[in-house]
């Protein structure tokens, strides 16, 4: 953990602990080096629903952890699951349970059990979708979350180390059937027993990370309406490598999505900025356009959420929008709906009226029709409250739409669109 530092003096700490072995050690360990520090540990369980008796296992793990002085809570995935990409799916919810749950509990740090193997998996599926050089560096051992960090402090660490560490202790742990259910990736990859040598180069990872940062700070301007421009020439100026991620990023955080495109659907993308014949491209949920010298990444208006009830507390829409609403729901009227702007019969015309009348910035009424199709809309009793970060007058105070999406664009995000609500999420899209 020292390598992850600096910590605040009483560090607080939130563990996922899947029961497994490599998390159950991930828990001991932290037990003690927060203990050492008069800090907080909360391990976070999650229970997927995904199998039959997922709640009994998920019971027994906190019942473990008690065992071991670990305060833990358990957190449901609710919600359909599609019919392909269980897996990534299953990940993509879990990381935005234990975000959120970590965040509600005041703790600054989220930390995970990958480990060594773990991240020969990672480089390993990376290099077969044909990820360049920073993807080929693995998993960071630190990234930044919209609410927390993220830390993987056993990335240097074998799994048969963390297994010697329990059996020492005499502590039980559960076996996940997926890890050798051949349908998945990496349980193949695990049976062949032939993965490439590990070259994580953390060093050149952080310092491509602040060279991304500071040529986003000075070259692109994000709307609060959800899209981002930026300098034609400037993008041009970067090497194809770092540009390709930058536009992978941008693309993730307008597109809603949990994570960037691969390698090759960015190296067409970087192609496309060199075609003056076609203005505009679209990838992963974006439509990305030349505007003269500038480029624009907006969000298209196909896969937006379905029309819901919009629940207290706070709501991540469409994986780019952060909605606090905390007005009564107990009326005549019922609680607010949120949907897409789009799905309003009185189309643009009617939508910049509404900005004009609770007076929004003039540039506002201005904005492309397809941003205003694509942003969220909470209405109640035919009134509407919100579009986008625009909120009427008598809503404020109680109501606040913000563009902060999951997928952060200095950092590899996670996370996918979700609701909150108590220590439960549900998936929106």
């Amino acid at each position: 953990m020292a390598a992850l530092g600096p910590f605040e003096p009483r560090p607080a700490i939130a563990a996922g602990v899947s029961g497994g072995p490599d998390s159950m050690a991930l828990a001991l360990l932290l037990r003690d080096w927060v203990a050492s520090r008069d800090g907080r540990l909360l391990a976070l369980v999650v229970d997927h629903g995904l199998r039959p008796g997922s709640a009994d296992e998920a019971a027994l793990v906190v019942e473990r952890l008690a065992a071991l002085g670990i305060a833990a809570l358990v957190l449901r995935v609710t919600g359909d699951w599609p019919s392909g990409s269980i897996q990534a799916t299953a990940r993509a919810r879990r990381y935005a349970l234990l975000e959120a749950a970590a965040e509600r509990a005041g703790m600054l740090h989220l930390v995970v059990a990958h480990h060594a193997a773990d991240q020969r998996e990672t480089v390993a599926m990376r290099a077969a979708a044909g990820s360049g050089p920073r993807g080929l560096a693995g998993m960071a051992p630190i990234r930044e979350l919209c609410a927390v960090r993220l830390l993987r402090p056993l990335l240097p660490v074998e799994p048969a180390r963390l297994r010697a560490l329990l059996r020492a202790r005499s502590v039980d742990w559960l076996e996940d059937p997926s890890n050798r259910d051949p349908r998945f990736w990496r349980a193949r990859a695990r049976a062949a027993g032939e993965l490439p040598a590990l070259v994580n180069d953390t060093t050149e990872r952080a310092a491509l990370e602040h060279r991304l940062a500071r040529f986003l700070a000075g070259h692109a301007q994000v709307h609060p309406a959800g899209f981002v421009e930026l300098s034609l020439d400037a993008l041009s100026a970067l090497a194809a490598d770092e540009r390709r991620q930058l536009l992978g990023r941008l693309v993730a955080a307008v597109g809603g999505r949990a994570f960037a495109p691969r390698g090759r659907s960015l190296a067409r993308l970087d192609a496309w900025l060199c075609d003056p014949s076609s203005p505009r491209c679209s990838l992963g949920g974006t439509l990305v356009e030349r505007r003269r010298t500038r480029l624009r990444v907006l969000r298209e208006a196909r896969g937006l959420p379905a029309e819901l009830a919009l629940a207290g507390g706070r709501t991540i829409w469409d994986g780019r929008f952060r909605i606090d609403w905390l007005g009564a729901e107990a009326t005549a009227g019922g609680p607010p709906s949120l949907r897409a702007a789009g799905d309003d019969t009185g189309g643009a015309r009617a939508l910049r009226a509404w900005l004009a009348a609770v007076g929004a910035p003039e540039p506002a009424a201005a904005l492309p029709a397809l941003v205003l199709a694509t942003l969220p809309l909470v209405s109640r009793d035919a009134q509407v409250l919100a579009l986008g970060p625009w909120v009427a007058g008598a809503a404020r105070g109680v109501l606040a739409v913000v563009f902060r999406p999951t997928h952060t664009m200095t950092a590899v995000g996670s996370a996918p669109s979700v609701c909150c609500a108590d220590e439960q999420l549900t998936y929106l899209g």
